[in-house]
C-alpha cells in the first residue's frame, strides 16, 4: 500500500496474492464476480466482507488467492473480477509458507 512496490519475482515457488475489492451494487454480484477464479482454476484461500462506512448498502471484500499476480491464470481471473468492481487494490504478493504445500 506504499509508494514503493516490493514483491517476489514470479518463479517456481508458491505465492499468495492479497487484494481488496468493492463490487458494483447489483443482484448476485459476488457470485458473478467469482466465476473467473473457478474457470481459470485459481484457489481462493480467504474471502472476508466489511461494510463500507457502517452501512449494509456497500461492502469491501478482502481476499487471498494461491498464486502470483504475474501468473497468466491469476491475471485472467482478476481481469474477470475487474468487470464487476467499483474499486480494486492489490495489497501484496507474498511467498507462501512451506506448510501450505500439499502432502500426499
Amino acid at each position: 500500500m506504499g509508494k514503493n512496490i516490493s514483491q517476489p519475482e514470479f518463479g517456481e515457488n508458491k505465492y499468495i496474492t492479497s487484494f481488496l475489492f468493492k463490487l458494483k451494487s447489483k443482484p448476485a454480484a459476488l457470485y458473478q464476480s467469482l466465476g473467473g477464479f473457478a474457470i481459470n482454476g485459481v484457489n481462493l484461500t480467504k474471502l472476508q466482507s466489511y461494510p463500507e462506512k457502517n452501512t449494509f448498502d456497500s461492502f469491501f471484500f478482502l481476499c487471498d488467492l494461491d498464486g502470483h499476480i504475474e501468473d497468466p491464470k491469476v491475471q485472467k481471473s482478476l481481469e474477470e473480477l475487474g468487470l464487476h468492481c467499483e474499486d480494486f487494490h492489490v495489497l501484496g504478493v507474498f511467498e507462501a509458507d512451506k506448510l501450505r504445500e500439499k502432502k500426499n
